[in-house]
């Protein structure tokens, strides 16, 4: 209850209207959740409903913005000392520790937090730690091999450190695309947060063309679907992206890397590492016919 909270009392200072929207998501949690719920949906759903009823489009956008602020001086200052690393493997794994470290901007996880202030010791711990996951070296390999990687972006404020292993990608010989949501949803990057970070220099940038957490195939734009089904690999930030791809993982036919901090327990569960752990792990998906 804690994300759909923070969107109703940042959308709206009625409290009639609080307890109204609160007890509606209420019933709508308790109809729509069970055990197979794609959560991303349900997510969704529930933002659309806040929206919808106070005519706020958008409640995180101060803080999408603040994160924004923030984070952009701060990638720019280390983009170059990770750029600069000689050794493909290893300028690829801290390019993905630093847009790790950018995942813990996220103001819609339950039971999750961080302190901007603080954003800067947050990269040093995260450099510390390493990638309990590590599949830099297959996600090299893969991208000398392709000829473009759709990357498919998450929060804001952390989309300025995407950008550091957008170009660490690049650098490898691939063309890259970042796909953003085409409208607010939580603090999703949109393509306000993409060009405010610089991401356009660096990358063609697209929408999903809905503003659905994750990526939904049935709502998203043909342009989207159609790279999406070109791509020779795809790189997935964060846990929307994660939780609904591995929904549609038969949707899949080209390899994944998923590169996220598992910020809940059945995410750290279901790829079988500790609550908090930073992941790069690649998937290739089974042959088969669309």
């Amino acid at each position: 209850m804690d994300i759909s909270t923070g969107a109703v009392n940042r959308a709206i200072g009625d409290e009639d209207l609080k307890f109204e929207l609160m007890h509606d998501v209420a019933r709508t949690m308790v109809s729509d959740l069970d055990r197979e719920t794609n959560l991303p949906a349900l997510s969704t759903k529930i933002f659309r409903m806040i929206s919808n009823r106070t005519g706020n489009p958008d409640p995180f956008r101060e803080e999408k913005d603040e994160c924004n602020r923030i984070a952009r001086p701060l990638a720019e200052a280390i983009s170059e000392g990770i750029l600069e690393i000689d050794d493909p493997n290893l300028r690829i794994e801290r390019a993905a520790l630093a847009t790790i470290a950018g995942n813990t901007m996220d103001l819609g996880t339950s039971g999750h937090s961080f302190d901007l202030e603080s954003f800067e010791d947050e990269y040093h711990r995260t450099l510390d730690e390493g990638l309990a996951v590590n599949d830099a070296e297959e996600l090299v390999d893969l991208s000398v091999e392709v000829d473009h990687v759709l990357y498919l972006a998450d929060n804001a404020g952390e989309i300025a450190f995407d950008r550091i292993l957008v170009r660490a990608l690049s650098e490898l010989g691939t063309d890259v695309t970042v796909a953003v949501k085409g409208g607010p949803v939580s603090n999703d990057a949109t393509l306000r947060d993409a060009e405010y970070v610089g991401m356009n220099q660096v990358a063609t940038v697209i929408t999903t063309g809905t503003d659905h957490l994750g990526v939904n195939f049935e709502e998203s734009s043909r342009e989207f679907l159609d790279i999406f089904d070109s791509a020779g690999l795809i790189l997935s930030k964060g846990q929307s992206n994660f939780e609904t791809l591995v929904y549609d993982f038969e949707r899949l036919a080209c390899p994944v890397a998923f590169v996220l901090k598992t910020k809940c327990g059945p995410i750290a569960r279901s790829l079988n590492v500790s609550l908090g752990a930073n992941v790069l792990k690649v998937v290739s998906p089974a042959p088969h016919d669309r």
